[in-house]
């Protein structure tokens, strides 16, 4: 079951049909769009629409959840959070996009909290990592106030660029974790 996840400012949460407007405004910013892997741009209501069908028909492998990050206080979607569980070691992965005119105000790095919080505490991973593209600045600051350290940096096809980008992969360990959110 996918779940539902609060923090201080978001809630985290399940793709809803109602999505969809928002969805396909604020991921085909072309400034969205290109700091990702595998969103195409133009990005079209048809792409919304087939993307928020397989969300909503899929049955999430293991603990694997998707979610719509949503302000507490504001708009219905401001981005999204996924985490991909690897249940035979235990790792998980991250991967996130935030709409542009919500950049530079913590609720990336907010968010992720949130999920890593999951992750280890619920879930009990034992390691979490997370791509970014060299060039975004903005995603691997948000890796490293998470506390995640560089373990390499390599290309990496990105399909929607049809081209390889050179990308650095951060993780974070559940005890790193714990050491630094001990409340």
């Amino acid at each position: 079951m996918v779940p539902v996840l609060e923090t201080e400012r978001l809630v985290l949460r399940p793709f809803a049909d109602s999505d969809l407007d928002h969805l396909v405004e604020l991921i085909g910013d072309a400034d969205v769009a290109a700091m990702t892997s595998n969103v195409p741009h133009p990005y079209t209501r048809a792409d919304g629409t087939a993307w928020l069908e397989r969300r909503q028909s899929e049955t999430p492998e293991g603990d694997d959840a998707t979610l719509a990050i949503q302000l507490r206080s504001g708009p219905p979607l401001v981005g999204s959070i996924a985490l991909w569980c690897r249940e035979k070691n235990r790792v998980a992965e991250i991967g996130y996009w935030l709409g542009q005119i919500y950049w530079n105000r913590g609720y990336m790095t907010e968010a992720a909290q949130g999920i890593l919080r999951y992750a280890f505490d619920e879930l009990g991973y034992g390691t979490v990592y997370a791509w970014a593209f060299t060039h975004n600045l903005a995603s691997r600051r948000v890796q490293e106030k998470l506390g995640m350290t560089l373990v390499e940096t390599r290309l990496r096809l990105a399909p929607a660029r049809n081209r390889e980008i050179e990308t650095t992969k951060r993780r974070i360990t559940a005890e790193e974790w714990r050491n630094d959110h001990r409340t």
